[in-house]
């Protein structure tokens, strides 16, 4: 369930703020498609999880589709890490700072959100 949210909260982020923040000057991935076939109805399988069987949710689930296609930052360098320090860490902070400063008190994308 959690990781269902992350992929949804990703595809929205990119959908809708990549480009404002790009135009404020936040440099992220370009991105090149966003593809969420199905994810609508996974907030109500999620929620019925209860009254569901595990093969039922594994099958609903395994039948969405998300696609995220972004521009390569950095070619030949990709490490997935469960923890960040050092460097990496440094360097998702100050993404993090620039894009609160690009949005800070901004009504029109707080309404987005």
């Amino acid at each position: 369930q959690r990781d269902v949210a992350s992929y949804r909260a990703e595809i929205n982020f990119l959908a809708e703020f990549a480009g404002l923040l790009e135009q404020r000057g936040v440099r992220l991935p370009k991105v090149f498609s966003v593809t969420s076939d199905g994810v609508d109805g996974l907030t109500g399988i999620c929620e019925q999880h209860g009254s569901l069987d595990e093969g039922e949710v594994f099958a609903r689930v395994m039948a969405c589709r998300f696609l995220v296609v972004v521009e390569d930052l950095r070619p030949g360098r990709f490490r997935q890490e469960l923890e960040l320090g050092g460097a990496s860490l440094e360097a998702a902070l100050f993404l993090a700072a620039r894009i609160h400063g690009a949005t800070f008190e901004d009504n029109d994308i707080l309404q987005l959100a």
